[in-house]
């Protein structure tokens, strides 16, 4: 019999459609005008006026994997495929920096709009949850020109259960056979 291949690994939510859908409501929040972007980059310069900033901060997680399995039926002698499901909850912070002479504002408006049911309902289609945020505070910013800006920073922790596929061999059934041997146990 040949050996099989194993399919590789699939990761079902990645770190791109978390910022992808924590944009969007930051969106829905403060207005389509807005800019909101990920991380700085190293020699990209900010943006002209104000803007919010992501960051990831961390990821914890929040139990043990829950494992599970798909079946797949058999076909004839060939073992059977099965899909192995490891699905994790995470509690992902991420850092919003909100820069300009407003900042003050909207970060008061994500604060309060975090822990609604208007952000539980545009995230859950992405398949996220808000958890809670933590308090706003202002933190000294000083530009290339050596200026002093408007800086308002807190943190949204956000529930995600990415889930890692894999295929894998199992048997649906076995034979089992009956040796006669003349020889008595234990020896």
């Amino acid at each position: 019999m040949a050996t099989p291949t194993v399919a590789a690994m699939t990761l079902s939510i990645t770190e791109y459609s978390v910022f992808v859908a924590l944009r969007a409501w930051i969106i829905s929040v403060l207005g389509s005008s807005v800019e909101v972007i990920q991380e700085l980059d190293n020699r990209v310069p900010t943006p002209k006026g104000g803007f919010v900033l992501m960051n990831c901060l961390n990821r914890k997680s929040l139990s043990w994997p829950v494992m599970s399995f798909v079946d797949k039926d058999a076909v004839g002698t060939i073992p059977a495929v099965t899909t192995f499901i490891n699905t994790q909850p995470i509690d992902y912070a991420i850092q919003l920096d909100c820069y300009g002479p407003i900042a003050g504002d909207w970060v008061t408006m994500l604060s309060t709009m975090w822990n609604t049911e208007q952000a539980c309902n545009l995230l859950e289609p992405y398949g996220f949850d808000p958890l809670y945020s933590g308090n706003p505070h202002q933190i000294a910013f000083v530009d290339g020109e050596k200026q002093y800006q408007h800086r308002w920073v807190m943190d949204v922790h956000i529930q995600y259960n990415p889930a890692i596929t894999t295929s894998m061999q199992f048997a649906s059934s076995a034979e089992v056979d009956i040796i006669n041997v003349d020889r008595n146990y234990p020896i």
